[in-house]
Parts: C-alpha cells; sequence; structure tokens
C-alpha cells in the first residue's frame, strides 16, 4: 500500500508576509502603518505546515519584505504574481495549495461593474503596488478549474478580504443549489 501522501497529487504552500508598504500616491498606498506580526506569523505557519501537514519544506515558499531574505522571494507586485502562478503550475489531480497573506488589504472604485458594491478588493505588495482580486482569481483559480480533485485553501489576513479570490459568482450558484467551484469538495 502506497503512503497517502503518495496516493495524492502535489502538496504546495505560498506564504507571502508584507511588514512595510512603500507607498506610491498614484496608487492610494501612502500612509499604510506597519504591521509588526506579519513575519512571526507566516514563519509559524510554514513551520507548522512542514511538521504537521505533510508539506515539503521545499515546497512552502515564503515571501518577506527583509533585508536578509533572498530579494526574489520579496513581496513586490511582480514576485507575488510570479510565485502565484508557479504555486498551481504543473498541477496534477487531486493536488493541495495553500496560499496566506498577510499584510494590507484594501478596496478601490470597480471599474467594471461587476461588484455589487462598487468596490474591488486588492491586497498591496511591499512596493506599494496593488494586486486586484479579479487577477488573484485569474492566477489562482482559473489554472485549477481544469484539474480535477484540486483544492486551494486560502487565508487572508488583512482588511476587506471576503472577496479577495472574486468568488461571488460561485457563491450566488451555491445560493441556487450549483456547486460548480473548483476548490469543491463536492
Amino acid at each position: 500500500m502506497l503512503p497517502i501522501n503518495k496516493l495524492m497529487g502535489k502538496k504546495r504552500a505560498l506564504l507571502i508576509a508584507v511588514r512595510h508598504v512603500r507607498g506610491l500616491p498614484n496608487f492610494h498606498t501612502t500612509g499604510l502603518a506597519d504591521l509588526s506580526w506579519t513575519h512571526r506569523d507566516a514563519i509559524n505557519l510554514r513551520g507548522r505546515l512542514i511538521a504537521s501537514h505533510g508539506y515539503e519544506a521545499k515546497d512552502v515558499i515564503l515571501m518577506l519584505d527583509n533585508q536578509r531574505h533572498p530579494e526574489d522571494l520579496w513581496p513586490t507586485r511582480k514576485n507575488i504574481l510570479r510565485e502565484m502562478r508557479h504555486l498551481v503550475s504543473d498541477a496534477p489531480e487531486d493536488s493541495q495549495f495553500f496560499l496566506y497573506y498577510s499584510g494590507h488589504g484594501l478596496q478601490e472604485e470597480c471599474q467594471d461593474g461587476e461588484e455589487a458594491d462598487g468596490k474591488d478588493e486588492e491586497i498591496v505588495a511591499a512596493d506599494g503596488k496593488p494586486i486586484l482580486d479579479d487577477l488573484i482569481h485569474i492566477r489562482l483559480i482559473t489554472p485549477l478549474e481544469r484539474v480535477k480533485g484540486s483544492k486551494l485553501f486560502a487565508l487572508f489576513d488583512c482588511c476587506h478580504s471576503e472577496t479577495l479570490l472574486a468568488a461571488k459568482r460561485w457563491t450566488e450558484h451555491l445560493l441556487e443549489g450549483v456547486d460548480n467551484r473548483p476548490w469543491s469538495s463536492a
């Protein structure tokens, strides 16, 4: 009999912690307070995933805005989007993915009219550039829609996090009794 982790697909995690945002007036990200515990929480979570949840260290990517951290893993907008793409790339069936973001979450006026409240949600990268919920959806959910049995658990420790995966359209289907979410266990 194969060990349980051999019966499943890949297990990957991306942990993003933004303590300090370099504010940019063009992106309405000036004046955001430093968040003291983001690094500690992400580092502790990494240890927990490896020690208790069967993740291999090489498959848990940690992004921190820290001078001692590798530059390609600083949570800039460009690096976050690259790592989000990598997280779900080449996913075999029955894979599990974990995304954690600790930092600032903001809202801005919705340009496409899709949001009921007229606002898009976004996370803020360390370089002050926002990442809209629609783009997060495209990077994480869309690729998994084609992968049978794949699961994504996303934990956003920030303001305005309720719809950061732009998953409202699936919530409406659930109310109608239709469950076609790529992260569903049904």
